[in-house]
């Protein structure tokens, strides 16, 4: 009975690991599409820079913009390798705590 148990909460577990990763990996789809697209129009910002009498201020500004953009995507990447760290561990720790576990 008691393995059972044990059998069905390794499977919870496992499903759940599952659903975590399939949801990261849509996150870092979303964090990866997101920077190009940013990458994209900053290009055609620092293009349209080229075009004025004061390219040297604009581009500081438009080089400023982009770089406060990526950095919230990089911050949102961060977070999600952190939660990913996480969620390693505690599996390494749940194989560990089923290895230990009396039979």
């Amino acid at each position: 009975m008691n393995k059972l148990f044990l059998l069905i909460g390794l499977l919870l577990v496992s499903i759940l690991a599952l659903a975590q990763a399939l949801d990261s990996e849509g996150e870092r789809t979303r964090i990866r599409a997101a920077r190009a697209q940013q990458e994209a129009h900053y290009q055609s910002e620092e293009a349209a820079c080229y075009a004025r009498f004061a390219v040297t201020d604009c581009l500081h500004e438009v080089r400023a913009l982009r770089r406060a953009a990526l950095a919230d995507l990089r911050r949102q990447e961060r977070l999600l390798n952190e939660l990913e760290r996480q969620r390693r561990a505690q599996e390494e720790l749940e194989q560990i705590r089923t290895r230990e576990a009396p039979v």
